[in-house]
């Protein structure tokens, strides 16, 4: 049985959460302007669904007459390579695409003749004949320096390219071109894209589509900038694009109702569907992912020897002459658990592999957050009150650094308790994990 595809959805049939309405109104936002924007956004979380919106918006421009072109940029370091690259690739598309003759061979010539100044290393992005300090991007003030040769050369270049684009896509057409993966970049990396692009629309002949995540320009404005500006990732993105999209949640629901009917996904608890709930959210790949891997270590227990050494009971059902393997939820739901760990609290699974009573250390303080027993308390001399996070922290100091992760908290938290399987002990985690360590995931 072939696995979850985790590639983002290319036409509308596969469209399972309304992403064609979101897709509808972000065309006719540039569509129906007069003045459309020069750059647009989407914003969202790894897995939500960023990729499959844009290749959704992709063909719907398409379907009303744009021209789109597909540019990826984290092949190239520098501000210069970035913008060379993307001139390239713009006039390759028209030379691949156009019926023109002539066109063709105005974009040949422009191809074969394109050549860059060689510029003093210490100007770090060149804009129209300008050289700009590398804090430019509409945080800082830039640093103009005036250089008359390469201001003709940018400029003779700015007139043929717009020249070019402008009998490519017509009167009222427009070029849209579309920058994905931005995950694929490190953070301080998709800043210097961003701020490298940033001062080359095409004047008004195109639109940059973007897809991002708000935490990750957050933290590339920090490794970037360090304490020298005060600007949060949601900040910079409100200056650096026109029209930011803020790509929202799926609700879980419909993410469930979606999945259910997958084969792989059959055994899934309600209480396994609650972890998810708290693991992950409103995101589709990262609950995909979740029930590829839980497929996997499923497959795996069907082996005899290995249930047995994990201590998974495993009854047999022969009701109605078929037989079909029934498990113990409990387990199963562990199972699951180590597994949402191990996908997205590497460092967590880390510890407790080499650790294993910090789960039951961690068990406990999220107890202690509940209710401590009174005659500990009271034999400690600590008042019956609510212990607080300070306490906490004090009394287990091997673990803060995991319990000030207020996501694995979180996930910790509400999946444990009497709506779910008794704490697990230290040798039934020490089987998962060596069970888990045998798993291709």
């Amino acid at each position: 049985m072939e696995l979850l595809s985790e590639n983002p959805i290319s036409n509308e049939d596969d469209d399972a959460f309304d992403f064609k309405s979101i897709a509808e109104g972000l065309g006719k936002a540039i569509y129906d302007s007069t003045s459309p924007p020069e750059t647009v956004g989407i914003i969202g979380k790894w897995g939500s669904g960023k990729t499959s919106l844009m290749q959704l918006l992709c063909n719907w421009l398409i379907d009303n007459g744009y021209k789109t072109l597909w540019f990826n940029p984290w092949v190239y370091k520098h501000k210069e390579e970035v913008w060379t690259a993307l001139i390239r690739a713009i006039l390759l598309k028209i030379y691949k695409t156009t019926t023109k003759s002539s066109l063709k061979k105005s974009v040949w010539a422009m191809l074969k003749n394109i050549g860059w100044p060689t510029f003093d290393e210490s100007l770090l992005t060149v804009s129209g004949g300008y050289a700009v300090s590398d804090n430019f991007g509409g945080i800082g003030n830039p640093q103009i320096v005036h250089n008359p040769i390469e201001e003709r050369f940018f400029k003779k270049l700015e007139d043929g390219i717009s020249n070019v684009i402008q009998d490519y896509v017509g009167e009222k057409g427009r070029l849209i071109i579309f920058i994905d993966d931005f995950e694929n970049g490190t953070p301080e990396r998709i800043i210097t894209i961003l701020e490298s692009l940033k001062p080359y629309w095409i004047s008004n002949l195109s639109v940059i589509i973007f897809s991002m995540d708000e935490a990750v320009i957050d933290l590339g404005i920090k490794e970037r900038y360090g304490s020298q500006f005060n600007l949060s990732g949601r900040e910079y993105i409100e200056k650096q694009i026109e029209l930011p999209y803020f790509l929202p949640p799926i609700q879980f629901k419909k993410i469930q109702e979606h999945f259910k009917s997958e084969a792989k996904a059959k055994d899934l608890t309600p209480q396994i569907w609650k972890l998810l709930q708290y693991s992950f959210g409103g995101n589709p790949r990262r609950i995909k992912r979740f029930i590829n891997g839980f497929f996997k270590v499923k497959s795996s227990l069907n082996h005899p020897e290995i249930a047995k050494k994990l201590g998974i009971e495993i009854e047999h059902d022969k009701t109605g002459g078929s037989e079909k393997e029934i498990y113990n939820t409990d387990q199963l739901f562990y199972l699951a658990k180590v597994l949402v760990i191990k996908q997205s609290y590497p460092e967590f699974y880390e510890y407790i592999h080499k650790n294993p009573s910090g789960w039951a250390r961690y068990e406990k303080i999220i107890q202690a957050k509940r209710q401590f027993k009174l005659d500990e308390l009271k034999a400690q001399g600590i008042s019956t009150r609510e212990l607080s996070k300070e306490d906490i922290l004090k009394r287990y100091p091997e673990v803060t650094e995991f319990w000030l992760n207020r996501y694995l908290r979180v996930v910790m938290q509400q999946t444990s308790g009497n709506d779910f399987p008794a704490p697990l002990s230290v040798y039934a985690l020490k089987r998962i994990l060596r069970f888990m360590d045998t798993i291709q995931l």
